[in-house]
């Protein structure tokens, strides 16, 4: 048997990706046990796929990890709705600030919810840190491509914002 080729080393993969991939699913799905099971599912399809045809091994498995979590966020819509309605607040926290807050965040989520998937991954993968670069590598799309797409997508959010408190 031929042992001078280096053996695979997944754990080290495995190691420098997880980390990355953890913090940005993390933020898209806002629960980090959700977002481990998802990181340790994309890491095994990284796995078991055809290394040899990921070009670039970071923006595949950003892109697999931020699919399957869409994926998730659509499954569990209904499902967190009903939850939603069951949770109690104590009595000593200000309901006031927490109605308040609450409207807020689900204002920015619907607006979200209704810009195109690729309008918000660009605005999700740029206010999570990456660069132009990294963002056309994981999105498929020219680099030089970035920086107008993101403006557009900035744009539409600001009209589906606006047009969202201007109907209340």
């Amino acid at each position: 048997m031929d042992n001078s080729r280096p053996k695979y080393d997944f754990t080290s993969e495995f190691n420098s990706y997880y980390q990355v991939l953890l913090k940005q699913i993390t933020f898209i799905l806002g629960d980090q046990n959700k977002a481990e099971d998802i990181v340790q599912e994309t890491l095994i399809k990284y796995y078991y796929a055809q290394k040899h045809t990921i070009s670039n091994p970071k923006a595949w498995l950003i892109k697999v990890a931020v699919n399957s979590s869409y994926n998730y966020l659509r499954s569990e819509k209904n499902r967190k709705q009903r939850e939603e309605k069951n949770i109690v607040i104590p009595s000593s926290t200000n309901i006031e600030d927490v109605v308040i807050k609450n409207e807020e965040e689900q204002i920015v989520k619907d607006a979200m919810s209704l810009l195109p998937e690729r309008d918000k991954l660009l605005i999700l993968l740029k206010y999570s840190g990456y660069s132009y670069t990294e963002i056309a590598q994981i999105l498929d799309i020219e680099e030089a491509s970035v920086g107008t797409m993101l403006a557009r997508a900035k744009k539409k959010f600001k009209e589906i914002l606006l047009n969202m408190k201007g109907s209340e």
